[in-house]
């Protein structure tokens, strides 16, 4: 139903708890849920567009609770935790490189040529110095950077609104309605189609992509400072009073993709080296896998890990929409 402000409000009932839901949708992004249940319990749960919450539940006598959470919280705590298993499992990769464990189940060539003292070492200091030395940017090619990146966030918007109706806001009931509400909420994601014009940019007009100088420095800047502003509300005390459950969460993931990694590099008889900077790929991306491989001196998957970690960010696009829909997120 639309309401003279601008506003729609659709109403549904669940025929198994009589529960009847509220839901209206500012043309802001904020939205008002109202649930009310048989017992005459009212739980009203406001949504501010910047992802503040106030919840308020009104049961039967007349008591009333009120619960407000701030917007970033929790992505501050979990960025936090994020970013200290991170570090922490870094140096247990680098160890991993040169304990006997791991060096006598695994082979481990690169190591060895580095330990020989081959030309292999001279050739990861000639790439770490162009990894890190200044480049040859123009005003020009920040200006076409910048333009790049808002020509495909405005695209995607346009591309993602198409589909966003498509999503269902209510219970879904029938097979039909599930498959339109994935697709709509899918399709609708702005991420979605940034990822994917984006890589489809860089695989049609490969030419034109590698004549723009500095993207990789620009976006890593920002990727950087995007990390940075979302973890400054929260800290490691707070994380660990307020938020244990994600370092737990975090902890548990590292585990797996380790033992994920190492276990298949065994079983195919992939390379020690190969395991180390894939599984630095799959927690840290591709700049901190590229990192790893220039400061061990492993010359040869430099480039191997830019391009495992850049496929994990296109795949984990993907993967994490569909699992944040399949959650109800």
């Amino acid at each position: 139903m639309k309401n003279p402000d601008g506003s729609t409000t659709s109403t549904t009932t669940n025929s198994a708890t009589g529960t009847v839901t509220e839901t209206t949708r500012r043309p802001d992004g904020s939205k008002l849920v109202v649930e009310t249940k048989k017992d005459g319990t009212v739980t009203s749960t406001e949504t501010a567009k910047d992802g503040s919450t106030v919840k308020t539940v009104e049961r039967p006598g007349g008591v009333v609770e009120t619960t407000v959470n701030q917007a970033g919280g929790l992505t501050a705590s979990a960025t936090v935790a994020d970013n200290l298993l991170m570090a922490c499992y870094f140096f247990v990769l680098i160890a991993f490189a040169g304990m006997r464990f791991f060096r006598a189940r695994f082979p481990h060539p690169h190591i060895d040529e580095v330990e020989r003292g081959s030309s292999s070492g001279e050739q990861a200091k000639t790439q770490a110095a162009a990894f890190w030395s200044r480049k040859d940017i123009s005003l020009k090619d920040v200006a076409m950077n910048i333009a790049f990146a808002v020509v495909v966030v405005w695209v995607s918007n346009l591309v993602a609104g198409l589909f966003s109706p498509l999503a269902a806001e209510g219970v879904v009931s029938t097979f039909q309605e599930g498959l339109r509400d994935f697709a709509g909420k899918f399709l609708g994601s702005q991420y979605v189609w940034i990822t994917t014009i984006s890589v489809l940019f860089a695989t049609v007009c490969s030419g034109t992509a590698e004549k723009m100088h500095g993207s990789q420095e620009i976006g890593t800047y920002l990727i950087y400072l995007f990390l940075f502003v979302i973890g400054v509300p929260a800290n490691i005390y707070t994380v660990l009073t307020e938020a244990p459950l994600f370092l737990a969460l975090t902890f548990l993931m590292v585990v797996v993709n380790m033992l994920f990694c190492f276990a298949g590099a065994r079983l195919l008889k992939f390379d020690l080296e190969d395991a180390i900077i894939a599984s630095n790929a799959n927690i840290g991306g591709p700049t901190t896998a590229a990192g790893m491989a220039i400061s061990q001196g492993w010359s040869r998957l430099v480039g191997p890990a830019m391009l495992v970690g850049t496929l994990g960010y296109v795949l984990g696009t993907y993967a994490g929409t569909m699992v944040g829909i399949a959650l109800g997120a």
